[in-house]
């Protein structure tokens, strides 16, 4: 071994000598020499290959390099192995390059093709995982290796069947191997951003199922034909989503019957060669394994179904193991050996390991092996070989080496990880029992040779088991199973039989039984963890072995660890001085393991640790400064320990404390090693206090140690340096922006070859741009424009050398963690730092080479986010106000509209800019030459997918978003560019792709379309909005192409909601979107769908008509009529058939209603980011808000389908509108945006669906219940107020409906009456429980109330003119109990014990008085008038409003009689009054007094209504009239003799509603003019006596006027 290492040292220094100078002679050197040497030292080789000589090409180098590759490959020379690493190091070069390099291209065939056939199998994997690497960087060519493999392996089963000898062995092996390609390029489908066609995979799966069952009849091919379809049935299994392969799910399952069918004793004792059976026994069994974690596994609904085939299946090859294994056939070992594997590792994928319970004894008894018998137990280190596993093609991580581990160890693996899982599901019997065997096993081999191998098996066998313990049993173990098993790994009472007490074991032995004990001190109760720790501390007491002594120390830090520092408080501090106490011993190892036992113990304390910080760092400066051999393991456990210490003492290590100064004396000395251990922690130490002690050291200090780590050869190094840059850019981003690390960061990303590395670079490039872009975007450019142009790193290093963050300020660089006056140890300042573990910064690098093509790439993206990066300020987009900036020299002055330049390529991203030059233009209008010009190069047909995706999006933007506006030209232009495609719609195919790929296509294309009609359409809907010339020029266009787009727009909408309702896709189903039946397409579409379907939805209905319009058949003729009377844009659009509107009214109901249905937890139809336009939307404002709505989608929908056109063509009707109003009744109540649409589509309905009146009246009677603001409820009166409209005109027209028209009219009104009597009990009881008089709920309790007030009023009215169509007396009795029943409403309203209902009704009364037009409209007020003498005294506005009213009834009557009759009642309630009030002198009855004084006073003077006063009054009797006549005698000399007193009167609250012809008025009419039309309509409204007043009796001056008065109203004459 010896001269193998040296033989591998003299590589390594050959290498860093000659790497450089001439790397193919080194390549050929190690080809050459590969077939000598061990796999060790070909492990080596693919190393040096890959890191020493890959990664340090550049890219043209890596280029050639692949050629020269593959001249080795056809080298008659080149002997497997070195194949092998040529394949293995091709693929490597492959994925870093990310192209394949044409000239490499034209050796293809020659190489990797040939290799495929290989006699060697480990070459022929290497060759197919190659290929796969291949099809990863160029998916374009996936589809064709997979045909072309297809295609070979058919015609490979034909010619197997009749060649014989050599021949027949060479296609066998490749049969073999391009099965291998297949199974290995299936599993990519995944990965490809384009995928490939589904056929294909379904094409290597009717392969696999002919190799299986239609096997030759050569038992030697049959073999080989079995194995080779095991093997793509299990790649197919791993790799296509269950949903793919659910149709056949039992077919598959079948496959395995005819294999493990029989007897196993006679399968066994088969004739024949029984090595070829066992490999398609192992291939069969991984193929199960795929099967139970695709289908079993994921799916429990369906598991216990598959369950027991499987379990069949698995326990028949259980069988054929166990009489393997009775046989001992050592020439089959290695076969035998995989056969286990694959079958342990089936039974580890079952989600229970209770369900095969019954195979429990025959697993344990063949997992036990390793307790019993001699394995290899390094179960570590890297052990190739050629009877290794083959890798396996279809893993997603692959080992970086070939064969990475032999067949012995896989086998103890998997047998132990098994046991464990077993032993975690047995009884407490059992599981004494197993451990009982272990026990046993170690006192019985504790002198044989094998004891070391089983002390190994039994720690990870038994530590696998408490792991699985932890998931399957919440609760504590019994006491007697913790007992046992902490003797297993320590002696315990009078055993001594423990792992630990053995003293000399190996580290990994150690490791393994301290976790152990970590472990039993979880899964026992808190007794016995404190009992076993107290046991440990106490052993160390006089211990003499250190051995013993280092993993009592370690095995005490995983208690503290596993049991948590809260558990074990209190035995911290003799846990800690008992260990500090071991780690001073003079003995190396037992100070290392007491280091590792002290830190885990102060991670696990936490705060409980802080006592004895001092005296830890004493420890660490005392170990450093005893130590005189510099021992690396050592310097890495202190510091260690000093990094557990920042993160406990946190914000107390201050600069200057006695803390941070020794901790970072410590740390200095540690990092003046040149070891990467010792680094690795002083790197880790800059992390600790960035994270918890952020001001101990300034940001400067900590950029300038961790610049230096970047070049680092290590990849830990560089790992922690870029993520703690990390921690600081979102810590500090100011500081860290000052310090300018951009460049160095993007030189270190085109260096690293580490994967994980570069993704976490590229994050925190991407932090970085986010944090410093606000204030400096000019610099991101120019950085980024540097990185995209291919700068050299020599040229960056010359643009960053005024900031070269590799040197301090004085050109020192070396760790700097801040200035301290205390140095108790050796500064770290000029201390020399050798090469191989820092590198000077890659900045500086002695390299002239362009950047790979991957970072000029990653820069160009960094570009592209400038916009968004540079945040919210308005300065970054309007130049006028940047320029404003600039010249006041306010800030930077770095705005990113100053550099708009330079972002040509990204101008999309923003909105408009103004143009200060040009008022009313755009900045970006100079552009858009280059932007039409991207937009036709990739809107070509032959663009690829990606392209032509980009390309419609960027049109879609660019025509929706203002950038072009005026300019018709371009417009056209790029709507022409958008139809071209259009035109070959039907040819939009990529066969190399999969076939969601021109089904996103096509779903782009038609969004586009739909998103230009729909912004179109928002400016004709808006009134007085001036559209555009250049859109309204599209109106023709859209129109001719509506014919085609229709059926598209409506086929995508059917096939979405297919897939949203989850019907049954691959039946009965002609799909518009090819193969979307399939859930992998229909899942790689959903994003795409939810975003298309809002724009197409609302773009079908704009403007859309039915096929046939007019029902005679005049199409053409209704067209033109509908075009100038009722089209918004005056174009018929989609033509819609009455399936397709039933369809799109259906969709549109499901959106709505599950928009709004609570029970609904997901949603049927989601809403991505809709792109829709709707009513009141700025045509130029873009509405991808994620606050859209559902309804704000569908309601505008809606007002296109409930036209008149719909419902002259029979599409619209009742039924269907019920259906509407039912999901309306769901969504009541919104918001005002929801009422303006719904009412909207609501008034369009019912003025031509008379026969829904009802629904109407009821929906709007709902909505006033639920109206929340003012507004609100205005709306929905109106949409009541349309019904009564509706229901006048039905009157009107019901002498020509017939009877039961009338009768339905009456069921109307008696239905509406009594939602109408329990909507006023409710706003009745509502307005008694509110005790705020001037709140806003009272307020529109009030307002609803006097709605229903009003309504009461006008139903009898209704039912009157009904009972006069009707024209017999049998409805009266029903006219008069309607009468009665708002009488009674009335009467419950005018006595309320509340004076503001009262008062609401009195105002309703009067307001219908004045809007009526004749005397028959006010016949059935007079009934509820007859309820006024029910008022008291006390209630002066009452009573005032009463005398109002009849005041009112008298003056609009027309007829003498009504007038006389008004009159009577008048002056009957001006007695009343009066007489009510002759004993009482209260400020109240004088202004009740001077009220009726006023009326009468207004009524004298009118001649008309005097000569019925003087009629009425010589009616009356004597006594009242005396009296009438001195109120008529106080009336007319009132404006003489009284003045203004203070009413004591309660306001109102609330006015009535203005009458909606009103308010529409005041709606156009400015702010101002609507306050004086408020003023005067409340004017005309009032009473002229409103205003109460008070008589004057102390002026008596005009005593004589007032007799003139009198005596003129005495000359009016008598009717």
């Amino acid at each position: 071994m010896n001269g193998i290492l040296l033989k591998v040292e003299a590589l390594l220094s050959f290498y860093l000598y000659e790497v450089y100078k001439q790397n193919n002679d080194v390549v050929l050197w190690f080809h050459s020499k590969a077939e000598e040497f061990p796999v060790l030292l070909k492990a080596c080789v693919l190393y040096i290959l890959r890191v020493g000589v890959t990664d340090q090409m550049t890219e043209p180098c890596q280029r050639s390099f692949t050629v020269f590759l593959g001249e080795q490959l056809q080298s008659p020379e080149a002997s497997p192995s070195m194949k092998i690493a040529a394949l293995r190091t091709l693929s490597y070069t492959l994925k870093t390059l990310g192209e394949v390099p044409l000239e490499f291209k034209e050796a293809f065939d020659n190489t990797v093709v040939a290799a495929v056939s290989h006699s060697y199998q480990l070459v022929r994997v290497e060759a197919a995982l190659t290929l796969r690497t291949l099809a990863e960087v160029d998916p374009t060519c996936v589809g064709s290796l997979i045909s072309y493999g297809v295609t070979i392996l058919n015609a490979l089963r034909e010619s197997v069947s009749f060649e014989k000898g050599s021949n027949l062995q060479v296609d066998l092996n490749s049969l073999h191997g391009q099965a291998t390609v297949l199974a290995a390029l299936v599993s990519i489908s995944r990965k490809l951003p384009l995928g490939y066609p589904a056929r294909l995979p379904k094409a290597v799966l009717e392969v696999s199922k002919k190799l299986l069952t239609e096997s030759s009849s050569d038992a030697v091919t049959a073999k080989v034909e079995q194995e080779a379809g095991w093997l793509l049935l299990s790649s197919l299994l791993s790799s296509m989503l269950k949903e793919e392969l659910e149709d056949q799910v039992f077919d598959i399952l079948s496959l395995w019957a005819g294999l493990f069918n029989g007897n196993p004793e006679d399968v066994i004792g088969e004739n024949g060669d029984l090595q070829p059976r066992i490999r398609v026994w192992s291939a069969a069994i991984d193929a199960l394994t795929s099967f139970i974690r695709c289908f079993v596994s994921s799916n429990l609904a369906v598991s216990g179904i598959l369950l027991q085939p499987v379990m069949l299946y698995l326990n028949r090859a259980l069988s054929y193991i166990s009489l393997l294994a009775a046989k001992e056939l050592l020439d089959i070992k290695p076969e035998v050996d995989i056969f286990i594997i694959r079958t342990l590792m089936g039974y580890q994928s079952l989600p229970d390991p209770m369900a095969y319970k019954s195979d429990h004894p025959q697993i344990i008894q063949l997992c036990t092996i390793p307790y019993r018998d001699w394995f290899e137990d390094e179960l570590r280190a890297f052990q190739g070989g050629k009877d290794g596993l083959m890798p396996c093609v279809w893993d997603n991580e692959l080992s970086s080496f070939p064969q990475p581990e032999t067949i012995n160890k896989m086998l103890v693996n998997q047998m132990l990880l098994c046991f464990g899982i077993i032993f975690a599901a047995q009884n407490s019997g059992d599981m004494l029992s197993l451990l009982g065997m272990m026990e046993q096993c170690l006192k019985a081999g504790k002198k044989q040779p094998w004891h070391a191998a089983s002390m190994t098996n039994i720690c990870v066998g038994l530590l696998a088991g408490l792991k699985a313990l932890l998931a399957l049993r919440p609760q504590s173990l019994e006491l007697e199973i913790l007992n046992l098993a902490q003797a297993i790994f320590k002696a315990h009472l009078l055993s001594e039989i423990g792992i630990l007490i053995e003293g000399d074991i190996c580290a990994s032995q150690r490791r393994a039984s301290s976790e152990g004990l970590g472990l039993l001190a979880r899964l026992g109760n808190d007794i016995f963890t404190a009992r076993m720790t107290r046991s440990l501390l106490g052993e160390l007491n006089g211990i003499t072995d250190s051995h013993y002594a280092g993993s009592i120390a370690l095995s005490l830090g995983c208690i503290h660890r596993s049991a948590g520092g809260m558990a074990l408080s209190t035995l911290v501090p003799t846990t800690v001085s008992s260990i500090t106490l071991l780690a001073k011993s003079s003995i190396p190892a037992l100070q290392i393991w007491s280091l590792h036992g002290l830190l885990l113990t102060i991670e696990a304390a936490g705060l409980s640790f802080v006592s004895h910080v001092q005296a830890t760092l004493g420890l660490a400066l005392e170990i450093l400064l005893s130590e005189e051999n510099g021992r690396v393991d050592l310097q890495q456990g202190v510091g260690r320990l000093i990094n557990a210490i920042v993160a406990v003492l946190g914000p107390e290590l201050a600069p200057g404390s006695i803390f941070f100064s020794r901790c970072k004396s410590v740390v200095a000395e540690i990092s003046s090693s040149e070891e990467t251990a010792t680094l690795l922690e002083s790197v880790r130490f800059t992390q600790q206090l960035v994270l918890f002690a952020p001001h101990a050291v300034s940001v400067h200090s900590h950029v300038q140690t961790l610049l230096l780590t970047l070049s680092s050869r290590q990849p830990a190094l560089r790992h922690l340096a870029v993520s703690t840059l990390r921690h600081l850019i979102e810590k500090d981003p100011v500081s860290v922006i000052d310090e300018q690390i951009e460049d160095n960061l993007f030189c270190m990303l085109d260096e690293e070859t580490d994967s994980e590395i570069g993704n976490l670079i590229r994050g925190t490039i991407m932090r970085l741009l986010y944090v410093s872009c606000p204030s400096r975007p000019s610099r991101w450019i120019s950085i980024c424009r540097n990185m995209v142009l291919a700068m050299s790193t020599r040229a960056t290093a010359e643009i960053s050398s005024g900031n070269d963050s590799t040197s301090g300020p004085d050109g020192d660089s070396t760790l700097n963690f801040g200035d301290d006056d205390e140095n108790m140890v050796s500064d770290s300042k000029h201390i020399p730092v050798q090469g191989h573990a820092f590198e000077p910064s890659i900045v500086g690098r002695n390299r002239d080479k362009h950047l790979r093509y991957r970072t000029r790439v990653f820069a160009a993206e960094c570009l592209s986010y400038l916009p968004e990066a540079v945040g919210t300020n308005p300065a970054h987009f309007d130049l006028s106000l940047a320029s404003r900036k600039v010249a006041n020299e306010q800030v930077s002055g770095d705005w990113l509209v100053l550099q708009v330049q330079e972002l040509i390529s990204v101008a999309y991203q923003f909105e408009t800019v103004p143009d200060p030059e040009l008022p009313g233009h755009f900045l970006l209008e100079q552009y858009q030459a280059q932007l039409i010009s991207a937009v036709r190069t990739a809107l070509d047909t032959s663009s690829g997918p990606i392209l032509l995706e980009e390309g419609l999006l960027l049109a879609t933007k660019i025509m929706t978003s203002g950038i072009i506006s005026g300019d018709q030209a371009a417009v056209k232009r790029i709507f022409s560019l958008l139809s071209r495609p259009l035109d070959d719609f039907k040819d939009l195919y990529y066969p190399s792709f999969a076939e969601w790929v021109s089904c996103k296509i096509k779903i782009r294309l038609l969004a586009a379309h739909a998103s230009l009609k729909c912004y179109t359409y928002a400016f004709l809907r808006r009134h007085q909005a001036v559209v555009p010339d250049e859109y309204l020029a599209l109106l023709p266009l859209f129109s001719r192409s509506s014919s085609i787009l229709g059926k598209y727009w409506i086929s995508l909408l059917k096939d979405y909601s297919c897939v949203c309702l989850h019907l049954n896709l691959k039946r009965n189903w002609n799909s518009f979107l090819d193969a979307i039946q399939s859930p992998l397409v229909s899942s790689k579409l959903q994003p795409c769908l939810e975003e298309a379907w809002p724009v197409i939805l609302q773009a079908l209905a704009l403007d859309a008509v039915p096929v046939n319009v007019d029902r005679n058949g005049n199409s053409e003729a209704a067209a033109e009529n509908m075009s100038a009377n009722s089209l918004v844009s005056g174009y018929s659009m989609v033509e819609l058939e009455s399936e397709e509107y039933q369809f799109l009214w259906g969709f549109a109901l499901l959106v709505i209603f599950q928009g709004q249905h609570p029970a609904l937890c997901k949603q049927v139809i989601p809403l991505a980011s809709a792109k829709a336009k709707h009513d009141g939307d700025t045509p130029a404002e873009d509405t991808t808000s994620p606050g859209l709505k559902f309804y704000e989608i569908v309601l505008p929908v809606f007002q296109f389908l409930v036209t008149q056109k719909f419902f002259s063509a029979g599409f619209l009707t009742v039924n269907i509108c019920e259906e509407l109003l039912l999901v309306f009744s769901y969504s009541i109540y919104m918001d005002n945006s929801w009422n303006s649409l719904a009412i909207s589509v609501l008034s369009q309905m019912q003025k031509h669906l008379h026969s829904v009146a009802l629904a109407f009246l009821l929906i709007g009677y709902k909505f006033i219940r639920q109206a929340s603001t003012e507004l609100s409820l205005s709306k929905v009166t109106d949409i009541v107020k349309c019904v009564n409209s509706l229901l006048k005109k039905l009157i009107d027209d019901a002498p020509n409906l017939g009877d039961d028209a009338i009768v339905h009219l009456r069921n109307i009104l008696c239905t509406s009456l009594d939602e109408l009597a329990d909507l006023t009990k409710d706003c009745i009881e509502g307005i008694h429980l509110l005790h705020n008089k001037r709140s806003d709920l009272r307020k529109l309790l009030l307002l609803k109330l006097a709605f229903s007030i009003e309504q009461i009023v006008m139903l009898p009215k209704i039912m009157h003119e009904i009972q006069c169509l009707e024209g017999n007396k049998d409805s009266d009795p029903i006219y008069f109990s309607v009468l009665k029943f708002c009488t009674d409403c009335m009467l419950t309203i005018l006595t309320d014990s509340n004076l503001q209902v009262q008062a609401i009704g009195l105002q309703v009364l009067k307001s219908v008085v004045l809007k009526s037009n004749n005397m028959e409209d006010n016949s059935s007020i007079v009934f509820f008038i007859g309820e006024l003498k029910s008022m008291t005294k006390e209630s002066v506005v009452i009573v005032g409003e009463c005398l109002q009213v009849l005041m009112l009834l008298q003056t609009v009557s027309k007829e003498s009689d009504c007038q006389r009759g008004f009159m009577s009642l008048f002056l009957e309630a001006i007695v009343m009054i009066f007489s009510a009030s002759e004993d009482n002198c209260s400020q109240e009855v004088n202004d009740i007094r001077n009220t009726a004084i006023r009326l009468v006073s207004h009524l004298a003077q009118i001649p008309s209504s005097a000569g019925h006063l003087k009629d009425v009054l010589l009616l009356m009797s004597e006594t009242h009239r005396q009296q009438l006549q001195g109120v008529i005698r106080a009336s007319v000399t009132l404006d003489h003799s009284v003045g203004e007193t203070k009413s004591v009167a309660p306001p109102l609250e609330i006015k009535l509603p203005v009458p909606l012809e009103m308010r529409r008025e005041d709606n156009a009419l400015p702010s101002a003019t609507q306050v004086k039309l408020k003023q005067r309509s409340e004017e005309r409204y009032s009473s002229p006596l409103a205003t109460p007043i008070g008589t004057n009796n102390d002026d008596m001056e005009e005593d004589e006027e007032d007799e003139d008065d009198w005596d003129a109203f005495q000359s009016f004459p008598a009717t």
